[in-house]
């Protein structure tokens, strides 16, 4: 009866892992024509309870007006940001809010549509949204959240002049540290 329990928990927390995506280098290559820093003020984010089921219904469409643009990425260096966003682990369909808040990496596609890549830097979360938008705003796709804050934080702080905090400076007491206090 003990084996049965067991075998059912493991079956359990499987079935609640959102899985891993990583963004495809060739395809965004041959898509991405822009890239830019935004900060999207909205008033309301809703942060789901139960992550690990679909909440598609609940996203809300992008809204233009809560937009503001910070910087551009020079198109000379569109290549290595995609170049370093392929390595970067996404937890598939972990949801978490219904909208993006905040500072946003926009990523614009030849068809029109953008993504909304963004991350949390408050602590104690680093939670975030990562959607892909029609032209018009509508929700195309969720894809999901970083598995790391870190990741976000290297993309701003590499491509862009804003500068948020790294990981680091964000969560100080996640980072392993030798007996000796080094990182």
């Amino acid at each position: 009866m003990k084996i049965i329990i067991v075998i059912m928990c493991l079956l359990l927390m499987v079935a609640c892992d959102p899985g891993g995506f990583r963004f495809d280098y060739s395809t965004l290559k041959n898509e991405v024509i822009k890239i830019e820093l935004v900060k999207y003020n909205i008033q309301k984010q809703v942060t789901f309870s139960m992550w690990a089921f679909d909440q598609t219904e609940y996203l809300l469409n992008y809204e233009y007006k809560n937009e503001e643009k910070l910087e551009e990425l020079d198109s000379d260096s569109i290549d290595d940001f995609l170049n370093e966003l392929k390595d970067y682990d996404v937890l598939l369909s972990y949801f978490v809010y219904n909208t993006p808040k905040g500072l946003c990496i926009k990523m614009s596609y030849s068809n029109g549509d953008f993504e909304i890549i963004n991350c949390d830097s408050e602590p104690p979360s680093f939670c975030g949204y990562i959607g892909r938008y029609s032209a018009n705003g509508k929700v195309v796709s969720y894809t999901g959240c970083f598995s790391s804050y870190g990741y976000f934080a290297n993309l701003v702080n590499n491509y862009f002049e804003t500068k948020i905090p790294s990981i680091e400076e964000a969560y100080p007491e996640n980072i392993p540290q030798s007996a000796d206090g080094e990182i």
